[in-house]
């Protein structure tokens, strides 16, 4: 128990003094969206979505105008992205279809904001849903160091390499905007004691979640034509 405690306090500490994104407790102000009850509404105003963190267990919502991100020292850390999706990446996309444009997407935009990380790779098995969103496409990252759930001020005491955090990502066009949602799977460090899911497990359980998660978002403008 006090194991748990010290931990909680380093971590919430951690997010915030996080300096990128304005940390808050909800309802309150700092954001570029803003918050209405226990819903949050984007700076973009392209969409809505459901806080899926409690502020009375620590959790945060941050956003700069184009990611927001809902976190706890608990089992949450999830961001959504907006990408503007112009005529000239339709053009792309008319040309490629979305299992290729989006595959692309991912490997020259999205993986750059996590190949820093020493050692960081993705999977190569990634999966597309043509039903989900009119064409989704999921992927999988291991992440050195990277978990939002073991901070640096606190591995700092181990000699043992840092454990490696996976993230899963959705990606999905809507209107003119290329969504990419983020999701770590918490249980790898939060249950690492008695964690023994495989790769495989664990790649079906980020995709169900992120899908779950993704289905609360209320698009606030139309769908493309």
């Amino acid at each position: 128990m006090i194991r748990r405690i010290t931990l909680l306090a380093v971590v919430s500490a951690v997010l915030a003094a996080t300096p990128l994104f304005a940390q808050m407790e909800f309802p309150g102000e700092g954001l570029n969206g803003h918050i209405e009850g226990r819903t949050y509404y984007s700076a973009t105003g392209e969409f809505s979505v459901h806080i899926p963190v409690l502020a009375a267990l620590n959790g945060t919502v941050g956003d700069t105008p184009n990611q927001v991100i809902f976190a706890d020292p608990i089992s949450t850390y999830i961001t959504i992205v907006c990408y503007p999706f112009d005529a000239a990446e339709r053009g792309k996309l008319d040309v490629q279809g979305p299992k290729q444009y989006l595959q692309e997407y991912f490997y020259n935009y999205v993986w750059r904001s996590f190949s820093s990380y020493p050692g960081a790779r993705y999977e190569t098995d990634a999966r597309f849903q043509p039903h989900l969103f009119d064409g989704a496409f999921f992927t999988y990252i291991d992440l050195p160091g990277g978990s939002e759930f073991y901070p640096p001020e606190y591995r700092l005491s181990f000699d043992t390499p840092p454990p490696v955090a996976k993230r899963g990502n959705l990606m999905f066009i809507h209107g003119d905007i290329i969504y990419v949602i983020s999701m770590e799977l918490a249980e790898r460090m939060t249950h690492a004691n008695h964690y023994n899911l495989s790769s495989e497990e664990e790649d079906i359980l980020l995709r169900d979640r992120l899908t779950a998660f993704a289905n609360t978002i209320h698009f606030l403008t139309p769908a493309s034509q």
